[in-house]
């Protein structure tokens, strides 16, 4: 079995085991100077870490404060951005659903004359048949007009020989 040190017991905390002065001690009294020395370094260290940390701490709140106020000024920004696009938003809803009845009349106004302006295809027979009834009345059209011509010519004729 092992010798256990001093230094095993100790917490896990220290890095080192204490080692005091101990070679300076002589007696009692100079046991009493290497203790009062150590409880003024110890005290000396505690101080200075306890100031350390005080300055952390104040930087820390300090830059705390800074990020706060910088984070609060973001919502508040983002809060009014949130505003102004929602009235936006409902603005173009409103918008749009005006359009959309517009556009529905228009449609619905479309489709009903669209029958009277859309021709329908024919087809070719139906085109021959009406080309030829062109033909047939253009051709009665000219037989009249030949008739009248012919009268005309005749009645100038008469008139002249008056």
């Amino acid at each position: 079995m092992k010798a256990r040190k001093a230094s095993d017991d100790a917490p896990v905390t220290f890095d080192s085991s204490f080692n005091a002065q101990q070679d300076s001690a002589t007696g009692v009294v100079g046991m009493v100077e290497v203790i009062h020395e150590d409880f003024a370094r110890l005290e000396t260290e505690t101080t200075q870490a306890e100031k350390d940390a005080a300055q952390e701490h104040k930087d820390f709140m300090q830059q705390s404060r800074v990020d706060n106020a910088t984070k609060q000024a973001t919502v508040d920004a983002n809060g009014e951005k949130v505003a102004r696009l929602s009235d936006e938003l409902e603005n173009r809803n409103r918008d749009l659903k005006g359009t959309q009845a517009e556009l529905k009349a228009a449609q619905d106004y479309y489709e009903k004359l669209k029958p009277t302006c859309v021709t329908k295809p024919i087809s070719y027979e139906e085109r021959v048949q009406m080309r030829e009834a062109e033909i047939q009345s253009l051709k009665e059209a000219l037989t009249i007009l030949e008739g009248s011509a012919a009268n005309a010519a005749g009645a100038a004729g008469t008139v002249a020989g008056l």
